[in-house]
């Protein structure tokens, strides 16, 4: 009979080997067994303690405050003990980065309709910038609201009120997470809405197939609204199609509001054959064509 009484084992689960962490709280855990009760175990940083678990109950695991340490290259190690003193240790390599992108400069807001403001600003350089994060409020340095995490340096902000002036701020994002200061504030009016504005409300597909697939063809009903929502008739929507074919087309709206173009014809089409149809212009004697509050301006349907 073998009465040899073996070490633990322990392996480090989280971070794993070459990750890059950041934060006051970045949990640690481990795995430990051994034939005998661990007792414990104490995690390090290269060789300071961050602490000791001692209820395995609940998983081998401690909270490391990075905040403390200097960025760069560390060492991770768990040392398990088991009932009779025996250790053993796991070690592990991550990298530290708590360096915040530098603040987002330039920024300025356009004025593009009555419900579209446009934002520009001047992108920033470090090599692990992730996204900017867009934050917009109601009130000049009130509260703000995260809007928008873009990855490139501007934004359209669309479905706005008219004659309403918004405040915005920026800030960068790194591939870890940290985020840095806040750009200074810039703000936009929306232009006064129009005494009679339109803008395409929906598009709805369907698709036709006739002498059991030998003829094929779309439809696509655009529907045209004003501004609180209400049909409009007698608007004139200019589109053409791409994809399956290439033709154009236009109509007028009835009373629904709603104008229904057709494509032309294609022989046995394959299967995955995009119909698509986009709207290129909605006009109207005494009518205003807000594009900045489309809901949408193409749509497509495909053969099955």
């Amino acid at each position: 009979m073998d009465n040899t009484d073996n070490p633990p084992t322990v392996a480090i689960t989280n971070p794993t080997n070459g990750d890059t962490v950041s934060g006051a709280a970045v949990t640690i855990t481990a795995d430990a067994s051994d034939d005998d009760d661990v007792t414990q175990v104490e995690f390090f940083y290269d060789t300071s303690s961050i602490g000791v678990d001692s209820n395995g109950a609940d998983g081998w695991s401690i909270d490391w405050n990075t905040t403390t340490v200097a960025n760069g290259l560390h060492n991770i190690k768990a040392t398990a003990t088991d009932s009779i003193a025996q250790t053993t240790s796991h070690t592990i390599g991550v990298t530290v980065d708590n360096t915040a992108p530098d603040q987002v400069s330039g920024l300025i807001v356009t004025t593009v309709s009555s419900s579209q403001l446009d934002l520009d600003w001047d992108a920033n350089s470090e090599p692990d910038l992730d996204h900017y994060n867009v934050y917009r409020s109601i009130t000049d340095g009130g509260s703000y609201s995260l809007v928008d995490s873009s990855g490139t340096n501007s934004y359209s902000d669309t479905g706005l009120e008219a004659s309403t002036t918004y405040y915005y701020k920026v800030s960068a994002v790194d591939a870890i997470g940290n985020e840095g200061a806040q750009s200074l504030q810039a703000s936009g009016t929306t232009s006064e809405a129009a005494a009679d504005t339109m803008h395409i409300d929906s598009i709805d597909m369907n698709l036709y197939q006739l002498y059991g697939g030998r003829r094929t063809y779309a439809t696509a009903t655009v529907t045209i609204v004003d501004a609180s929502d209400n049909p409009v008739a007698g608007a004139t929507v200019s589109g053409h199609w791409e994809g399956a074919t290439s033709d154009s087309d236009s109509g007028t709206t009835d009373v629904y509001g709603q104008v229904t173009p057709r494509s032309n014809y294609r022989r046995r089409p394959p299967s995955g054959t995009a119909y698509t149809f986009v709207v290129d212009n909605v006009a109207m004697n005494g009518w205003t064509y807000d594009a900045g509050a489309n809901i949408e301006t193409s749509d497509s349907v495909s053969v099955p």
